[in-house]
């Protein structure tokens, strides 16, 4: 846990934010309170601390900041047990726009004119409550009030499944594709799809946009949804925008209100342009259109 003192400007703390990759996390988290940042990640095994140190370092200098900043960096074990099955288990149902999402143990009634969408505990990051998901739940809502039909339709780093399962049901019509590079996000993918009656949606695994990735085989995309990181997102700009069919859209999440006009720039250079915002919290979601 890092937390940063009051007074750090909000447009330094990507920096921060950016200081370990996705592949090497289990998961992050940033919030803002009364001034003051805290950021989360949690790892695998215990991480080297010279080199948490040192990564950090790095991130204060590129923000143009001393080390002083920090204050307060803790690492410590977190005890055994399933966090995240134990807070789905806690969480009550709850809307996202047109979606009513609830796990197995809630057995009330369901709201009329709600989509509904049954996510279980998994292992696997979405649950749609957190400002990232919501928003790309937010996105796709506005497309389809505007009267946009996608035909084909991929949710690149899936996690839990419930974007793909979101679009799906929006759009029953259209082939939806489900995938992520962690096989444990798969699994639990395909659960949700099966589960909400989505059998037609593939759930398989894919290294980003790789050329040999089978993604490469179902493209172009009408809508490709990537809630990820910011990091990964501008590394697979130049990738995912030639998946993009003319006139496409994209949704980009994951990343941090400061974060979003580097991310917005690495798009703006292959044809994709924002034409809508979602920010919630400290996070921001961008929906972007093909110019060509």
């Amino acid at each position: 846990t890092l937390t940063i003192k009051a007074g750090l400007d909000d447009s330094q703390t990507g920096f921060f934010a950016g200081a370990f990759g996705e592949e090497e996390t289990l998961s992050f988290s940033a919030k803002k309170d009364k001034g003051q940042w805290a950021f989360l990640w949690t790892f695998e095994g215990e991480p080297d601390r010279a080199d948490v140190q040192q990564r950090l370092e790095d991130a204060a200098q590129q923000a143009g900041l001393s080390f002083d900043v920090i204050e307060d960096l803790r690492i410590e074990e977190l005890e055994e047990r399933d966090w995240l099955a134990e807070s789905y288990n806690a969480l009550p149902p709850f809307d996202v726009g047109p979606f009513f999402i609830y796990g197995s143990h809630y057995t009330g009634p369901k709201p009329e004119g709600l989509i509904p969408l049954l996510i279980e505990a998994a292992t696997a990051f979405g649950s749609g409550e957190h400002g990232t998901t919501s928003q790309c739940m937010m996105a796709l809502a506005h497309l389809k009030d505007d009267g946009v039909e996608p035909h084909n339709i991929v949710d690149m780093g899936c996690g839990s499944g419930i974007l793909a399962a979101a679009a799906a049901k929006l759009w029953p019509e259209a082939q939806t594709f489900a995938a992520d590079n962690d096989p444990e996000c798969v699994r639990v993918s395909r659960i949700h799809l099966d589960i909400n009656n989505l059998q037609n949606v593939p759930a398989y695994q894919s290294e980003g946009f790789e050329k040999q990735s089978r993604v490469w085989n179902d493209a172009p995309y009408d809508l490709v949804i990537a809630n990820i990181l910011a990091a990964p997102l501008i590394e697979m700009a130049e990738e995912l925008s030639k998946t993009v069919a003319p006139k496409g859209y994209v949704i980009l999440s994951g990343m941090l209100r400061e974060q979003a006009d580097r991310v917005a720039g690495a798009y703006a250079e292959h044809e994709l342009s924002v034409i809508e915002k979602f920010p919630k919290d400290e996070w921001m979601t961008l929906l972007l259109q093909r110019r060509d």
